[in-house]
C-alpha cells in the first residue's frame, strides 16, 4: 500500500496476517479496495496452475474466496497443537 500512484509493491505470501491487515485498511477507508489486488494460485484441472483474481469489497471482504484461501492458520495450528 502506497500513498503515491507511481509506486507498485508486489508481495507473495501465505500469511493470513498480511492479507488481513490489508483488508482491515480497506474497511477503515485508509486504502481503497481498488488499490489492492489479490491473486490466488491453486491447482486447477490436471494439476495445471489456476490463477484467480479475487475482488475485495468496500468492507474488506474477499468476494467468492476459494475454499482453501484462509486456511493457513488452521494448517499451522493442526501441526502445532494437533487439531
Amino acid at each position: 500500500m502506497t500513498k503515491t500512484k507511481s509506486l507498485q509493491l508486489i508481495v507473495e505470501t501465505h500469511s493470513d496476517h498480511i492479507i488481513n491487515t490489508c483488508l482491515v485498511e480497506v474497511k477503515k477507508k485508509r486504502v481503497g479496495s481498488d488499490a489492492i489486488s489479490l491473486l490466488f494460485f491453486g491447482k486447477g484441472d490436471d494439476d495445471v496452475c489456476d490463477v484467480r483474481h479475487l475482488d475485495i469489497n468496500d468492507q474488506g471482504r474477499v468476494k467468492d474466496a476459494p475454499v482453501d484461501f484462509f486456511d493457513q492458520i488452521d494448517k499451522s495450528l493442526e501441526v502445532l497443537v494437533g487439531f
